[in-house]
């Protein structure tokens, strides 16, 4: 798995946004998102984020290192 959760930030309008990691690239991403064409993020939620490997339908759950605690 090239991603890593990095954190949620929410805005002055109480926009929520999720960010993971790869490399020193923050990547901004909401469920649906496909990354690199083969990586799709099936859901976002306060724990973390699952991410599916397409090509063998492979689920990876990336969770906040707080466990999403506010």
């Amino acid at each position: 798995m090239p991603f890593r959760y990095f954190g949620r930030v929410t805005g002055f309008d109480g926009v929520a946004v999720t960010y993971l990691m790869r490399d020193n690239d923050l990547i901004a991403v909401s469920a649906g998102d496909i990354l690199d064409g083969t990586y799709r993020i099936e859901s976002v939620e306060m724990r973390g984020v699952v991410i599916v490997y397409q090509p063998l339908s492979v689920r990876t759950e990336l969770l906040a290192p707080d466990g999403g605690a506010p």
